[in-house]
């Protein structure tokens, strides 16, 4: 009943997100590249970890003020202790957004964020899991040109968020702190 539901809810955010480029006023894709901090809830598991990520993020803005985004972001491996963790997956945010100054803006993207994540402990089979769940963030933007800016953002993608496969209990909180490239079309 579960991978019937998430299977609907994705055919459903995609279908609207790409019947949306019609009327968007601007289209833009970023490339990120930072630092996922991985929290294990579990106890007497040494996190959080620190592992390198990227993402890429496709979006599209609508007026002065707001825009949608669709963000794809993985981790690498990494470990802490007798523990090894990976995540990927991707969001999908309602992204306000304002001109600070010249040439400055801030963005504050919220929406929905599904997780896959594989935990390795040391002497125990490969657990997989995945969720979804509230994903919130903020950033700046810096233009540098007509089309190109360089971005800051801080996302957390899911908050204590039960990620395990039947049987096992993994409770992850995950958030990244990412600089990126942004090329508007």
């Amino acid at each position: 009943m579960y991978n019937r539901k998430l299977f609907m809810l994705i055919i459903g955010t995609f279908c609207i997100l790409f019947s949306l480029p019609a009327l968007a006023d601007e289209e833009y894709i970023n490339i990120g590249a930072g630092q996922f901090d991985i929290l294990d809830e579990e106890p007497g598991i040494e996190f959080p970890i620190k592992a390198l990520g990227l993402t890429v993020t496709w979006g599209q803005n609508f007026g002065e003020y707001s825009g949608i985004e669709t963000k794809l972001f993985i981790s690498q491996s990494a470990s802490s202790g007798s523990v090894t963790m990976n995540t990927s997956g991707y969001a999908v945010y309602y992204n306000p957004h304002m001109e600070l100054v010249d040439n400055l803006s801030i963005h504050i993207p919220v929406g929905i964020s599904f997780m896959s994540s594989d935990r390795t402990v040391s002497g125990y089979p490969k657990e997989k899991g995945r969720s979804f769940g509230f994903s919130y963030g903020a950033g700046l933007g810096y233009s540098i040109g007509d089309k190109l800016s360089v971005t800051v953002d801080w996302m957390s993608y899911l908050k204590g968020a039960d990620v395990g496969a039947p049987g096992v209990d993994i409770k992850l909180s995950i958030s990244s702190l990412m600089a990126g490239i942004t090329y508007q079309f």
